[in-house]
């Protein structure tokens, strides 16, 4: 497209373009003609993002404190009396390491720097911010409270995080008057204690509104008046070193909340009873997401994970779908069980972020819910692990095994995946084989990921389906993946053989439709012949091609020999 056909674009198009810049984009685009700079002035990421201050890791000797407190005013002035700019984010982080010695010919120390240079040019702009960050010890903190307590009627989000001053531990306690009792829009609040409280004990009338609220390390309150000091709180993020948890009541603030989020800093021995209590009691609670991760080199006892409470959340949602998945870096065992129902009836879900060591005791928690299960997602190498608590869910119809990237790089590129780990000889004898497996499994479903090709062993596949006693004539096997099926054409493992239809849909990337075709019914009478009718079929050297392969299956008389 011409320049001269960009700027004679509509206004409604134009419009919807900014809408989808960034806040560096936008103030680019501002600056190519006046049409465009009146547009850029309507869109939400419009605004100049202003920043003061340096973080622990330098000394003062080492920063120009004085010019960049200089140019931080004259900048936050121009802003202030430039009525083309509406919006404005703020960040003044005061975390020195050491400031005790530091002094200046014009100020002295560093408060008055402060006193001087910052805190009037943000009482000047406070009407203007929409964003504000506040990083600063106790005392930074008393000397900005007369800016910080102007009316802040654009105010969006507003986060405060305290910091060590001179090795001494010193709470700030935001004040009744905080950007004067109005912040309309405030929305949006953290508070995050780094090596210093942040107490949170009175109302404050500017958190009215506040509809996310995040208390991260040392911010300290008593969680049942929560619900008191904000109102309107609905989604709650706690990243504690501790909790203020005693025998209250929380049902208050669990019919307030729609989202809680709990991270691994709870988790202690001596409160895991409380924590229990605590958990339990936020079964209102639409979304619950609580990480039982350890820090790196914690050694915890994986008895005190507080599953039960969570699953006993949802033991009455019918329909109930389960997955358990890897995350983040292979090396790091980091897993999700994550439960929700798939039912109208219910919006409810669980979200638990664990260690490996951590699965079997979430495993035998999920027994709570076995009778709603309907859906399990499993990565295959679990399969063998849980197959006892797997094969005995009696309303589980569909079973999703996954090969995900991490595991598959394990492997080679031409990797064999075995599907009948039942079939080996320390599981051969067990109650769960053959009859009562599964019973009402109708689907399964294998989901292949990072790798070109896997193999699916044929003898393997077709024996592994043959032993499930299915209550419906009409079984699902789906492969999805880039999946090469092959066979050896050696073994012949089928003591009866099976019928079924075999349909296979490619798809490349960037195609804009999907080429499919279906193979006709056919009789298996060994691995051979399934070797020999399907796996030419299905093979393929193209990379970027994804296979998705469904196969549905129903048993067949065995031939007369």
């Amino acid at each position: 497209m011409s320049q001269d056909n960009t700027l004679q674009l509509p206004p409604e198009l134009l419009a919807a373009v900014f809408g989808h810049l960034k806040q560096r984009d936008v103030l680019r685009a501002a600056a190519v003609c006046g049409r465009w700079r009146v547009q850029a002035r309507h869109s939400r990421n419009y605004y100049p993002c202003l920043k003061y201050g340096t973080g622990m890791l330098f000394y003062l000797p080492n920063m120009p404190i004085v010019a960049k407190a200089e140019r931080f005013s004259q900048a936050m002035h121009e802003v202030a009396d430039n009525e083309d700019i509406s919006r404005l984010r703020v960040i003044i982080r005061l975390a020195f390491r050491d400031d005790s010695q530091w002094t200046s010919p014009e100020y002295g120390n560093l408060e008055a720097v402060v006193r001087a240079l910052i805190l009037p040019s943000l009482t000047k702009c406070m009407k203007k911010i929409f964003r504000l960050d506040i990083h600063v010890p106790v005392t930074y903190y008393e000397v900005l409270s007369p800016g910080l307590c102007q009316p802040a009627p654009l105010l969006e989000r507003f986060r405060l995080q305290g910091c060590l001053e001179h090795g001494t531990y010193r709470s700030i306690r935001p004040s009744h008057d905080l950007f004067g009792g109005h912040a309309p829009l405030l929305t949006d609040a953290s508070f995050y204690g780094d090596r210093a409280d942040i107490a949170l004990d009175t109302p404050v009338p500017a958190f009215a509104q506040v509809v996310h609220l995040s208390l991260e390390e040392d911010a300290t309150t008593h969680l049942p008046t929560l619900a008191r000091l904000f109102p309107n709180v609905r989604h709650l993020d706690l990243r504690l070193c501790s909790l203020s948890l005693g025998v209250d009541d929380y049902g208050d603030l669990s019919r307030q909340l729609r989202t809680l989020s709990v991270s691994r800093h709870v988790y202690d021995e001596p409160k895991s009873d409380l924590i229990h209590a605590f958990l339990t009691d936020m079964r209102s609670v639409e979304t619950i997401h609580v990480d039982f991760h350890r820090p790196s080199g914690f050694v915890g006892n994986p008895a005190l994970v507080q599953v039960e409470p969570l699953f006993r959340h949802m033991w009455h949602a019918p329909n109930l779908c389960v997955a358990l998945s890897q995350r983040g870096d292979e090396h790091l065992d980091l897993y999700e069980v994550r439960v929700h129902s798939d039912s109208n009836s219910s919006t409810q879900q669980r979200i638990i972020s664990i260690t490996k060591p951590m699965i079997p005791r979430c495993i035998t928690d999920l027994a709570i819910l076995s009778a709603n299960i309907t859906v399990f997602h499993l990565p295959h190498k679990f399969l063998r692990p849980y197959l006892q608590f797997t094969a005995s869910l009696p309303s589980l119809a569909r079973l999703v095994l996954h090969i995900g990237p991490y595991e598959s790089r394990i492997y080679s590129e031409s990797a064999t995946f075995d599907i009948s780990p039942m079939l080996s000889s320390d599981v051969e004898d067990s109650d769960t084989l053959g009859a009562g497996m599964w019973p009402a499994l109708t689907h399964i479903r294998i989901h292949v990921e990072g790798t070109t090709t896997i193999r699916v062993q044929n003898d393997n596949l077709l024996a592994f389906l043959h032993c499930l006693q299915l209550p419906s004539p009409r079984q699902v096997l789906e492969l999805a993946g880039p999946i090469v099926i092959s066979g050896d054409g050696n073994k012949i493992s089928l003591t009866a053989p099976l019928a079924g239809t075999f349909t296979l849909r490619r798809l490349r990337m960037g195609a804009r439709r999907l080429q499919s075709r279906s193979l006709s019914i056919f009789q298996l009478r060994s691995a051979t012949q399934y070797a020999e009718c399907i796996a030419p079929a299905f093979c393929t050297r193209d990379p970027v091609a994804t296979f998705h392969v469904i196969v549905s299956l129903s048993p067949s008389p065995a031939p007369n020999v």
